[in-house]
């Protein structure tokens, strides 16, 4: 029996991968650097942080501290480690983890180094004992949410989309996800976008669990803005999902903030 587990159980670390000059933050490189490791650093009070970076001792030298903080030299393409990371699942009592391909979106940027992070990891013993299992299907870790408890929150337009996987149907991706995720019960959103999302809409971008009851969501009020039919769609779709709580925003792909009222 498989589980994804949920962002809120306990963690052994936390696995971070820092720009350099050829990722999305090369314009203003020195600028990006500073929240990476603002970040990074008050992670490290809490629990352990593995940082990907290109050269070990540049990015170390930083650090007011390097307590908790394991500097790891393996090559990137970007920074987008949430979604090539590996995805952690318990299986039987045990944890182990799934190394999916990663393909830069549908084929919108190269990946053909982010796409070896995982194995390099494990290779490098970084892992421990942890078992890997590489698996030759096209999913990132922001296109899925999960309770914690087989449930699976996601999106058809970026899992069954054309450019993941052939473009598969919904039948054919929730049987690979029953047989890799172990999902029992899976929550298909048909609708919902930001502008200038890359990802083909994914779910992280646009509703999350908070805990095994509830989901937090964007939501736009606003007619006039590009977003309100398709956001509004899309909450009427969660309303038959969860207790969902609703973050609404005058732009959505920008400056979210938590509104009063629940659902």
């Amino acid at each position: 029996m498989r589980r994804v587990k949920a962002e809120w159980e306990k963690q052994r670390a936390v696995l971070m991968a820092f720009p350099h000059e050829e990722t999305d933050w090369a314009e203003d490189l020195e600028a990006a650097l500073t929240p990476f490791i603002r970040i990074a650093q008050a992670i490290a009070y809490a629990q352990p942080v593995y940082i990907v970076c290109r050269d070990r001792q540049s990015i170390s030298e930083r650090f007011c501290s390097t307590r908790n903080l394991s500097f790891i030299e393996i090559p990137t393409n970007d920074t987008w480690v949430r979604d090539y990371g590996y995805i952690s699942i318990e299986e039987n009592g045990e944890t182990k983890l799934l190394d999916f391909t990663f393909d830069g979106w549908g084929g919108k940027f190269d990946a053909s180094l982010d796409n070896l992070v995982n194995r390099t990891l494990h290779k490098k013993g970084y892992l421990g004992t942890i078992a890997l299992e590489s698996i030759d299907f096209v999913l990132e870790g922001g296109s899925i949410e999960s309770d914690g408890a087989g449930t699976i929150l996601t999106t058809s337009q970026c899992l069954c989309n054309d450019n993941r996987n052939g473009g598969l149907s919904k039948a054919e991706v929730a049987s690979r996800l029953e047989t890799y995720l172990g999902a029992e019960r899976i929550l298909w959103l048909d609708h919902g976008y930001l502008a200038g999302d890359d990802t083909d809409s994914h779910i992280d971008m646009l509703a999350r669990f908070v805990d095994k009851e509830s989901i937090a969501y964007v939501q736009c009020s606003d007619k006039e803005d590009e977003h309100y039919d398709a956001l509004q769609k899309m909450e009427e779709e969660l309303k038959h999902f969860r207790t969902c709580v609703r973050r609404s925003c005058a732009r959505p792909a920008h400056h979210l903030h938590k509104s009063s009222s629940s659902r």
